[in-house]
């Protein structure tokens, strides 16, 4: 993925922007918040809801999740699986 620019649409959130270009919003809003670009010189001080025609610089960056969030642990997800082969 290459480096990007977005242009707002009114009301457009930086957690959906991220989403929408990265497919993910967990590490890339910080990412594109800290990015020393001339764009996003005073981002943070923009409104939640941003305001349209902004530009947003996108780098190029990988968030990669060292702890992944697992809701069960791998023992009851394998009863999980065998309770539901039972009941198909």
């Amino acid at each position: 993925m290459a480096d990007s620019f977005w242009f707002t649409k009114p009301d457009e959130m930086l957690d959906y922007i991220c989403w929408k270009f990265y497919g993910s919003s967990s590490g890339y809003v910080e990412s594109v918040l800290e990015h020393q670009h001339p764009f996003n010189y005073r981002l943070c001080d923009q409104p939640e809801l941003l305001p349209g025609e902004l530009s947003v610089y996108l780098p190029d960056v990988v968030i990669h999740n060292k702890f992944p969030i697992r809701l069960w642990d791998e023992e009851k997800q394998k009863l999980l699986v065998e309770k539901h082969k039972q009941q198909t």
